[in-house]
C-alpha cells in the first residue's frame, strides 16, 4: 500500500510538472485590468439591477490561477458557488522531519480599479476590460455600493468580456480579498514554461479579444492561417501541432464544416459484417493544413490538452527548422535529480513520504512557438 502510494503521488507530480511545462510563470507577472471605456446597457427584460450605478473590478488569471478556480478547462457558476474564488496566495507545507512551509502564489494579477455605469431598471450590463498577455481567465466582481468590500464575484470568464444582468450572491468573494491589491501571477520558483518564454522570446502572439475564429469562407480558419504564414515570412519554419481545449476543439469543427457551402465528407463503409446497420453520426477536424512549408501542403495536428485553457491556441515546433544550427532541439528537460521519493523516517505512528523532481525546462527556439488567446 505505501508503494501503490509513492506511485499515486509520482502521477500526480508529473501532472503538476505538465502544467508548469506548459504555462510555468518564474517573474512575468500579468499586467493589471484596466476597462475599455464606458460598459455597455442593453435593453432588455432579464436585469435586475434596478436604475442605480452598478460597480464592477476585474482581475486577471495565470492558468494555474483558472486551474485553482475549479478547472483547467473551464469554470462554472457551480465553482463559484461552491467558494472557489481566486486565492492570490496560499501556504504548502512539505512532508518529512525537516518539513517547512512555503507561500506558493495562487496565479492571480492585480485587481483592476473600479468602473461604474448605471442601467436601465431592466437592462444587462457589457463589461470589457483590454486583454492581458498571458491570461487565460478573468474574475469579475460587481455591487451596487461603490468600493471593493461592496463587490462579489459573479463570473470567471475565459475571455475579456462578460455579460451580467445580475448581481453576484457570494458574500465571501468579495474584491477586497486579502491578496487581491497586489500581484500573485508568477512563482520565483517555478521555470518558465513554454508560453511564457514564447511570449517573452518572440513567439507568435496574438489576442482576440474574445471575438470568434473567422472563416475563410473556404474552409479554413483567417487566424490560424496567419500565424502561419508569419511563421514562414519572418523565419521560414512551419510548427509540428496544435493545441486546444475542449472548446476550441469543437469550434474549429464547426467553423470549417460551416464555413464553405460546399463541405467535402469522406464516408466510410465498412467491408464486413460488423459493420452492417450502424452508423456513427458527428464530425471532428483533427488536423489543419498549412499553406506555408518547405514541404508543400502539410497536415498540422490538432491534438487536445487536459491542461489547455480553453480560450487558448498553443501551437508547438518539435523540429530544429535550420540544419547545423548547433542546439540539441527545439526544447529539452534539464534534471539536476530526476525523480526520486524519499521515504522520511517514522516519528509518530504516520508514515511519511515525499515524491520530487529538480529540473529545468530550456527552449532553444522560442520564436518557432505561437499563441493565440482570448477566443470566444
Amino acid at each position: 500500500m505505501r508503494a501503490l502510494a509513492q506511485i499515486t503521488t509520482l502521477e500526480a507530480l508529473m501532472l503538476g510538472e505538465e502544467q508548469m511545462l506548459l504555462s510555468g510563470n518564474s517573474g512575468t507577472a500579468l499586467a493589471q485590468v484596466t476597462f475599455l471605456g464606458t460598459p455597455g446597457v442593453a435593453a432588455g427584460s432579464d436585469g435586475s439591477f434596478g436604475a442605480v450605478p452598478v460597480y464592477c473590478f476585474c482581475v486577471a488569471l495565470t492558468p494555474l490561477g483558472v486551474a485553482l478556480c475549479g478547472g483547467a478547462n473551464g469554470f462554472t457558476t457551480a465553482a463559484i458557488a461552491a467558494g472557489n474564488s481566486p486565492n492570490p496566495s496560499f501556504s504548502q507545507t512539505s512532508a518529512g522531519p525537516y518539513s517547512n512551509s512555503q507561500t506558493v502564489n495562487g496565479g492571480v494579477g492585480q485587481i483592476s480599479a473600479q468602473a461604474t455605469v448605471t442601467p436601465g431598471a431592466t437592462q444587462h450590463i457589457t463589461w470589457s476590460v483590454n486583454p492581458v498577455q498571458g491570461a487565460a481567465g478573468y474574475a469579475w466582481y460587481i455591487g451596487t455600493t461603490t468600493g471593493a468590500a461592496n463587490c462579489s464575484l459573479v463570473g470567471i470568464t475565459d475571455i475579456p468580456i462578460i455579460v451580467t444582468p445580475s448581481l453576484g450572491t457570494a458574500g465571501n468573494q468579495k474584491a477586497n480579498a486579502t491578496g487581491l491589491s497586489a500581484d500573485h501571477s508568477t512563482n520565483a520558483t517555478s521555470f518558465d514554461g513554454f508560453t511564457t518564454q514564447l511570449i517573452n522570446g518572440g513567439g507568435y502572439y496574438q489576442s482576440l479579444a474574445g471575438a470568434k475564429f473567422t472563416t475563410d469562407t473556404h474552409g479554413g480558419i483567417i487566424e490560424i492561417d496567419a500565424m502561419f504564414k508569419s511563421f514562414w515570412d519572418n523565419y521560414r519554419l512551419w510548427v509540428d501541432e496544435l493545441w486546444v481545449g475542449s472548446k476550441l476543439a469543437n469550434e474549429i469543427t464547426q467553423i470549417v464544416l460551416s464555413g464553405t457551402s460546399n463541405p467535402v465528407y469522406n464516408i466510410i463503409m465498412p467491408n464486413n459484417n460488423d459493420g452492417q446497420g450502424t452508423v456513427t453520426a458527428g464530425a471532428l477536424v483533427t488536423s489543419y493544413l498549412n499553406k506555408f512549408s518547405m514541404e508543400g501542403a502539410k497536415q498540422t495536428p490538432i491534438r487536445l490538452h487536459p491542461n489547455m485553457p480553453s480560450g487558448w491556441l498553443f501551437a508547438n515546433l518539435k523540429h530544429v527548422p535550420y540544419p547545423n544550427a548547433n542546439i540539441p532541439g527545439v526544447a529539452r528537460v534539464v534534471t539536476r535529480q530526476e525523480y526520486y521519493s524519499k521515504e522520511w523516517p517514522v516519528i509518530q505512528r504516520t508514515y511519511e513520504y515525499g515524491v520530487y523532481a529538480d529540473e529545468v525546462l530550456q527552449l532553444y527556439v522560442p520564436f518557432g512557438l505561437g499563441l493565440i488567446q482570448d477566443v470566444a
